[in-house]
């Protein structure tokens, strides 16, 4: 694209603010989107908007770092000479206005910058526009273009431009994604020229170009990216870039963001370790709904900030509700500043989760239940109080997994054959590995292969799915004598003796039949009913079955759970997805104890680093410092699941959905022991410094948190 000139502009700036500080600084964040097209009413609204009043907002709200839109999906809010400019700001400069009133406040100003839309791109140039499988333009309310058009080149001279003429602290992208649902000329010609393939119009119709379609797309998305990113940094390098998590678009040049409407916890953790950098947690300060904005009580602020801050991200909360709430968990936040910065997540059992399996293996259109998956195996190891992280597919193929104890695949279809030798190796010299159903059972397109690609480490072999309804004998008959059909949508198991299954929550869980059991059309002597999606496997010689199904065909058992050692380590195959039920099933403690017991199992003599005795709801994470070097233990009094159910096959239409009950006040915890393994010189409580009685037995330093609230850290010092 022809480069455009360039007018000499007066940079605005104040020199006393460190301009990069705001993007790792864990407080102090607020947000608020000026999306205000240029019908009558909106040019009378925004023509009342003064940077004045939204910085004197801000600073109500204890903000240190202000994002606010320098352009919105329409128009650019200051000169330019690539964007038009909103027509009600006339002469006005909003941006300037912005950094001026943030600069006598000591509040850092941040551009929020959509970058799949523009009106004066969608005007000029129809063919950017992105188009349907008949070459129409895609129907939608903003001017929205494809970044894999020449306007990923106009919105590079848009950012640099803006970069040169104002002294901005980074980035803050929306809308970074080339879609699929795109068929402009670029994506068409581009596609075909790349792979010698014709755009496919669906998956069903040709599932083999539409494998290779997703990953184009995501290709272009990265170079869109590139050339986003390079327009900022080759002004200003090192410019911070905060983005929401785009699987095509990977890379340590950004800060991945995640929004409120997914369960926080594990995605945070995905976040921060995929790009080894600190993520932001994106937070509606309202309960979020169109024309629907009911504010926050501070405790919900709170227990969403904490959340944020025990799983490695920084809170950066929407400027929709009470200031003075916000700034008082602001406080609570830098309070806590010291122990954040710079802590790095201590390894012990690593989750792995696959966004390349979700999007090439999941049939649902929705594509959620990998998330399930993920969430109720996080949750079932915070509750259990076993220290663990997240890892995503580039974590997982690059990174070295020796740290770990243990590492859980709960339902990751494409294993490639590096990170399959990989995952061997690891095992071999002492590892730990749990996997679960659908695991090294697909290609590298998607597709089911005949059996696991790790079928000689998990010692099963794949011979398809069970049935999800078993057939019983008939037990009823109608009054004309007619048998009535007996079918149930559940598993009977039988135990086997082993460590795994010797717990009394499991053993427990079956109810004990008062009534014989075959009177009600039940098989006798089941141990464990599961209802849940399960495959047939056949188990190697020498691998123990732990669970098994034996009633869908008589004389037949059908392993649900195996187990066996290999080289050093220790390997469980479990033939269902746990973690999906748990995560739609709270009240299933039996399958919660049946995921930790096998982790357990699988870490075999390694311990971890932190023990801790409390309630369910207490949850650990751990971080370690190394100037100075200590110890940081995150405690979350967190009743409800971390992020309360996610809106899942909702539209945006339809956005009134529960998040749960909105907090207002919180009973404390009391009396919680912490371990930690190893001696250290002095153990204390933060942000409160009130030191801890130590007792040393067997290679754990051993302490008493006496009360906490929402949040609180132990903090072990090194001698």
């Amino acid at each position: 694209m022809k480069q455009r000139q360039r007018k000499t502009v007066q940079k605005i700036h104040s020199p006393s603010l460190d301009r990069f500080a705001w993007s790792t600084r864990p407080y102090g964040r607020v947000f608020n989107n000026l999306t205000i097209p240029n019908t009558p009413q909106g040019c009378l609204e925004l023509a009342r908007i003064f940077g004045e009043d939204l910085m004197a907002r801000a600073a109500e709200a204890g903000a240190a770092t202000a994002i606010f839109d320098a352009r919105h999906q329409w128009y650019a809010l200051h000169d330019s000479p690539v964007c038009w400019k909103h027509p009600a700001l006339k002469s006005r400069d909003l941006v300037a206005e912005m950094i001026e009133a943030g600069d006598k406040r000591g509040i850092q100003y941040v551009p929020y910058i959509p970058v799949d839309c523009d009106l004066r791109a969608w005007t000029e140039h129809p063919d950017w526009r992105n188009k349907d499988a008949d070459g129409k333009d895609l129907t939608d309310t903003m001017p929205r273009v494809c970044e894999n058009s020449p306007f990923r080149e106009f919105m590079g001279d848009y950012l640099s431009d803006l970069t040169r003429r104002y002294d901005i602290g980074g980035f803050w992208f929306d809308g970074l994604h080339v879609r699929t649902d795109c068929y402009c000329s670029y994506c068409r010609d581009g596609f075909k020229a790349a792979t010698g393939h014709d755009a496919p119009r669906s998956a069903s119709q040709d599932p083999e170009a539409w494998k290779l379609w997703v990953t184009y797309k995501h290709q272009a998305t990265q170079q869109a990216f590139d050339v986003y990113v390079q327009a900022g940094r080759s002004v200003k390098p090192g410019l911070p870039i905060h983005i929401a998590w785009e699987s095509g678009a990977h890379g340590a040049s950004q800060v991945w963001i995640e929004a409120y409407w997914k369960w926080p916890a594990p995605f945070l953790q995905l976040m921060r370790n995929d790009s080894g950098k600190t993520a932001e947690f994106y937070i509606p300060a309202s309960q979020y709904a169109p024309s629907y904005p009911i504010s926050l009580t501070t405790a919900e602020l709170r227990d969403r900030a904490m959340i944020s801050i025990s799983n490695g991200a920084i809170p950066n909360f929407t400027l929709m509700t009470c200031p003075q709430s916000l700034k008082i968990v602001g406080e609570e936040l830098q309070a806590r500043a010291p122990w954040f910065t710079d802590a790095q997540p201590v390894s012990y059992v690593a989750v792995g989760h696959s966004e390349r399996s979700k999007i090439l293996c999941e049939k649902d259109r929705y594509k959620d239940g990998p998330d399930y998956t993920l969430y109720g195996n996080v949750m079932a190891l915070l509750e259990e109080k076993i220290p663990q992280t997240c890892l995503s597919d580039h974590n997982l193929d690059n990174d070295d997994l020796t740290p770990y104890a243990v590492v859980v695949l709960p339902d990751i279809g494409i294993i490639p054959d590096a990170l399959a030798d990989k995952l061997r190796a690891f095992v071999r010299k002492g590892g730990g590995l749990v996997a679960g159903y659908r695991t090294s059972l697909c290609n590298e397109d998607g597709s089911e292969r005949g059996d696991f690609g790790l079928a000689d480490l998990f010692g099963v072999h794949y011979r398809g799915a069970m049935p999800d309804v078993t057939e019983l004998p008939s037990w009823v008959t109608t009054l004309g004598g007619k048998e009535l059909p007996n079918s149930m949508k559940f598993k009977f198991l039988k135990f086997a003796r082993h460590p795994i299954i010797d717990d009394p929550i499991i053993r427990d869980t079956r109810a004990e039949e008062v009534v014989p059991a075959f009177r009600r059309g039940r098989p006798e002597g089941y141990d464990l009913p599961y209802p849940g999606a399960m495959f047939r496997v056949e188990a190697d010689k020498g691998v123990k079955s732990v669970l098994s199904e034996m009633y869908q065909q008589p004389g037949r058992q059908w392993p649900m759970m195996t187990t066996r050692t290999f080289g050093k380590g220790r390997v469980v195959y479990i033939a269902a997805n746990l973690g999906f039920q748990y995560a739609g099933h709270w009240t299933w403690t039996f399958v919660r104890r049946l995921m930790t017991n096998a982790v357990r199992w699988a870490a075999g003599e390694q311990s971890p680093p932190v023990q801790v005795d409390s309630l369910l709801q207490v949850h650990p994470t751990v971080y370690q410092q190394s100037d100075p070097n200590r110890l940081v233990v995150h405690l979350l009094n967190s009743p409800t699941p971390q992020g309360y159910p996610p809106m899942t096959r909702q539209t945006w239409e339809n956005y009134i959905t529960s998040f749960g009950r909105m907090r207002e006040d919180l009973a404390p915890v009391f009396d919680i022991k912490v371990r930690l393994r190893g001696r250290f010189g002095k153990i204390y409580t933060a942000p409160d410094h009130k030191t801890l009685t130590q007792r040393y037995r067997d290679g754990y330093t051993h302490v008493i948190v006496p009360r906490m609230d929402t949040h609180i850290m132990v903090v072990a010092e090194s001698k």
